[in-house]
């Protein structure tokens, strides 16, 4: 499975650290089976900038590549400064989404997945304390709290 975990601007250390460990366990698990990694993980950002390197992975930039799920992480502040930052990768993730790849988001990454429109109709769930600011920006989706 192609996952892709989105490098956006201000995005929270903490939440791309716990999603990688997450995943590599499960690679791990599948490895130590005498299985192949269930997950090809790739770290991506917008093309128009270049994030901190993460050891162990190569930076991909936004691009024709296709994936299966692509997960948004937390910002780290509430989420209307970065998602105006961030606003370049919205075409990109509706493109992935329309051929097929499932997007989740972490936290305050539920502001640039709402910003896509393809949280119309559902149920949206951020931080406790973005909860009112993600409210206010999109009003048209019901907003559960998480601490």
């Amino acid at each position: 499975m192609k996952l892709a975990i989105v490098l956006t601007r201000d995005h929270r250390l903490l939440s791309v650290a716990a999603i990688l460990d997450v995943f590599e366990t499960v690679n791990r698990f599948y490895q130590e089976s005498g299985q192949p990694p269930f997950f090809s993980i790739d770290l991506v950002h917008a093309p128009q900038w270049e994030p901190a390197p993460y050891p162990g992975y190569i930076l991909q930039q936004a691009d024709t590549k296709i994936y299966d799920l692509i997960l948004l992480p937390a910002f780290r502040s509430e989420g209307l400064t970065e998602l105006q930052q961030n606003f370049e990768l919205i075409p990109w993730l509706q493109q992935q989404y329309q051929q097929g790849a499932a997007l989740a988001s972490f936290c305050t990454g539920a502001f640039l997945l709402a910003a896509t429109g393809l949280l119309n109709d559902r149920p949206a769930t951020t931080h406790i304390d973005a909860g009112y600011a993600f409210s206010t920006a999109f009003p048209k989706y019901t907003c559960s709290r998480m601490r």
